[in-house]
């Protein structure tokens, strides 16, 4: 056995037709859809519904025709973390790191802050462009609180700077791309000339405040660097006055510093007294060795150094051992009594006198010598020992001069490295350079 079933169709029924409906299928078979609901609730109401539509389209209509239109222009530029470097010198700012999470954000405030703004404003005159003050209703405003306030031109001027400054940070709009140094500047006006200037102008301004921040970051800077300079050259002349007069009250000589070209080193101050001690010093060496040497010498004798090296003493023993030659020679063929023989020997007995008294010169000599050695060695140490006292006694009286000395040195560091940095920022200043 099969079924089937037969779909129902809602249909509408008048109300004696609904009434046998019931009875005829029952109360669940006679309620209609919601959409017959809808439909009926529609057809009851269909000139309310269609009035309202036409109303609000019409509404509509009429608020896009007379609402002013807005155009919108958009400027970018790109803010670096460090400005290009010209030259190899620091500034007085220093360049952002890539760990300095707060720089993007410091810049973002920057561009939407009312100080760029005003700026702005001056820039382009908008204060006193009669075609922004009428599109933003500005001339009535500004007399009314000019003579409510009895506010002067000057300050007149400057509120109305400030109430163009606040529509214009409600007409543009800072928006940075993300993952990016680049930010968008957008600028919403009645009039799309307008909007395109007042993105630009935005943009260049924060170039050039940022460009004028730095400089008087600089400008500081020297100013400050100005005071401590002149307090430093002050406090340094000051300082080689009273080293001078000390000098001079102490009587101490000091020979400058010199550079050695060989060796490139710094020879230290040094005063007249330890370079005399120095020398003295080689000095008395020098002649202590030389009296060594001759009182060790034989004062007598023909072997002594200074006799064998004698000219003289030479030539006198080479002529005595020709004669001792050709006189014994002689005696070998004649007695002694023999006259020339007798002469050989007259001769031989006056070079051995010649000899002798040329031995005895020579050990004269050097026995002076000796004497002069001894003498000029202790003259050299009475000096050396006297001024060895007065080193000691100048060492002494140095303590003070050294302390005023270290002051200089240190006071002339000090002003050499403020100088060096009051240039260089000069310099940096100069450059202009810019991250933006």
């Amino acid at each position: 056995m099969s079924s089937t079933s037969t779909p129902v169709t809602s249909v509408y029924l008048a109300p004696e037709e609904d009434q046998r409906h019931k009875a005829l299928f029952g109360q669940e078979a006679a309620q209609p859809s919601v959409m017959i609901r809808l439909w009926r609730v529609f057809e009851r109401r269909r000139w309310l519904i269609l009035g309202s539509v036409v109303v609000i389209a019409l509404l509509g209509l009429l608020y896009s025709l007379t609402r002013v239109p807005l155009y919108t222009s958009t400027a970018q530029i790109e803010i670096s973390r460090e400005s290009a470097r010209v030259v190899d010198i620091q500034s007085v700012e220093g360049d952002a790191s890539e760990f300095n999470l707060e720089f993007y954000q410091t810049q973002y405030g920057l561009l939407r802050s009312e100080a760029l703004a005003q700026q702005v404003v001056r820039d382009m005159q908008l204060h006193d462009d009669e075609q922004f003050i009428a599109a933003y209703n500005l001339g009535a405003d500004e007399n009314s609180t000019s003579l409510e306030l009895n506010l002067s031109p000057a300050q007149a001027r400057q509120a109305a700077v400030r109430q163009a400054a606040e529509i214009l940070l409600g007409a543009v709009e800072i928006a940075p791309i993300r993952s990016s140094s680049l930010v968008d500047i957008s600028a919403t006006t009645p009039d799309p000339v307008l909007s395109a200037r007042i993105a630009n102008a935005w943009g260049e301004n924060f170039i050039d405040m940022n460009l004028r921040r730095r400089y008087e970051a600089s400008s500081y800077a020297r100013e400050f660097l100005e005071s401590r300079l002149e307090e430093l050259r002050q406090r340094l002349e000051e300082s080689e006055r009273e080293l001078v007069s000390y000098a001079a009250a102490q009587n101490i000589v000091n020979l400058e510093q010199s550079v050695d070209t060989a060796t490139g080193r710094t020879t230290a101050q040094r005063s007249i007294q330890a370079d005399q001690l120095a020398a003295l010093s080689e000095e008395l060496a020098r002649a202590e060795a030389e009296r060594i040497r001759l009182q060790s010498l034989p004062r007598s004798g023909s072997s002594s150094a200074e006799a064998l090296q004698n000219s003289t003493l030479a030539s006198i023993r080479d002529r005595r051992a020709a004669v001792q030659a050709e006189y014994s020679k002689m005696l070998a063929q004649f007695e002694p009594e023999y006259p020339p023989a007798e002469a050989l020997e007259r001769e031989l007995a006056a070079l051995d006198s010649s000899i002798a008294r040329e031995e005895n010169r020579v050990a004269s000599s050097l026995s002076a010598s000796a004497a002069a050695a001894t003498q000029r060695a202790e003259a050299l140490r009475e000096r050396v020992a006297a001024l060895t006292g007065d080193l000691s006694d100048l060492r002494s009286r140095s303590i003070q001069y050294n302390i005023f000395q270290r002051e200089v040195d240190t006071n002339r560091v000090l002003y050499d490295g403020l100088l060096q940095r009051y240039k260089e920022i000069g310099i940096a200043g100069g450059i202009g350079t810019n991250n933006i």
